[in-house]
């Protein structure tokens, strides 16, 4: 799948085989802005921009994403949602009367979830912490003066820092 970034920061998308469609069109300097587009309900972040600025190729519209490798950008968000997910589910079972009837009827069963609970947390701040990262190293690499001047000049706003 690819996403086209218009300079509104709205999206769209089409699914083609991402790597073999991009090469293609390299070899063959073709505007991929031909695909049949999509609307897309995702809506660029600042992050979006300043990933596609360096890793985006350019079309008479906007800069054309390769949404398996943009997904760096969604993992660590994703991560925290994830998280945040379980951890109100937690919450409700905690308080809930077949937590407790769990509780009568295997004493020890409470701390032994809160271990695994804590094994969880561990596992998930160790897998944010490597989406985050990841994510650093993409945007670490220098922005593309050409996709800049590109961006400019179809009307788009530069992201601070870009």
């Amino acid at each position: 799948m690819l996403y086209l970034l218009l300079p509104d920061l709205t999206m769209k998308w089409v699914d083609v085989p991402a790597t073999s469609t991009l090469k293609l069109a390299r070899e063959n300097d073709a505007d991929l802005s031909q695909l049949p587009w999509e609307p897309s309900e995702r809506r660029a972040s600042t992050t979006v921009v300043r990933w596609a600025l360096r890793h985006g190729v350019p079309t008479a519209h906007g800069l054309v994403l390769h949404a398996p490798e943009l997904s760096v950008v969604d993992t660590p968000n994703e991560i925290k949602k994830a998280h945040e997910g379980v951890k109100q589910s937690r919450e409700q079972l905690a308080n809930s009367a077949a937590s407790r009837l769990v509780e009568q009827i295997m004493p020890g069963s409470a701390e032994h979830g809160r271990q695994l609970d804590a094994e969880v947390d561990s596992s998930t701040a160790a897998a944010l912490l490597e989406a985050e990262k990841e994510l650093q190293e993409s945007l670490s690499a220098e922005a593309d003066h050409d996709l800049i001047d590109h961006w400019k000049k179809l009307g788009g706003a530069l992201p601070v820092p870009v």
